[in-house]
């Protein structure tokens, strides 16, 4: 009788055995699964966010909101004048937009830099709007460029047609 209950005791202690590594061995497995799957979708999320900064940056930087179609620049009675004409070519509507305009001489230095808020306010997408900033005239003043921005700083990045 004791050989037996020996027996017993032994194929209890070799069961539970097994059924301890079996499970350690599945917990392994399963563990292992879930490292690959997070290391998986956590490349792919971190891939996917790089991208969306990507385009964000790159959409910041070069995405134009308004497009000039004409601008010319003339002198009149002791003024330097640039008049023109913008269009809004963003999805919404923009609100208190200037044109700001640097006066140049002919190696393009700098003189002077006046703006003025465009005639429409606000200018509707596709919509075209007359603008003229007008400044006292310096004899050194050849050329300009403009550029556009809101009343209270801001750059509107533009293009020329």
């Amino acid at each position: 009788m004791f050989n037996g209950a020996l027996s017993i005791k032994r194929v209890l202690l070799i069961s539970l055995a097994a059924t301890v590594l079996f499970a350690a061995g599945l917990m392994f497995i399963i563990q292992g699964e879930f490292d690959d799957l997070a290391d998986q979708f956590g490349n792919e999320a971190q891939q996917a966010q790089q991208e969306a900064d990507r385009w964000a940056d790159t959409a910041k930087s070069i995405t134009p909101l308004l497009e000039v179609q004409s601008v010319r620049f003339y002198k009149e009675y002791g003024y330097a004048h640039a008049v023109g004409e913008v269009r809004n070519i963003s999805n919404g509507p923009l609100t208190d937009v200037m044109a700001v305009v640097s006066f140049r001489d002919d190696a393009g230095n700098l003189i002077k830099t006046d703006e003025a808020l465009i005639t429409y306010n606000p200018i509707l997408p596709n919509q075209v709007s007359p603008f003229q900033v007008m400044t006292t005239d310096n004899p050194a003043i050849y050329k300009g460029s403009v550029n556009f921005k809101h009343l209270m700083g801001e750059a509107i990045p533009s293009t020329e047609k």
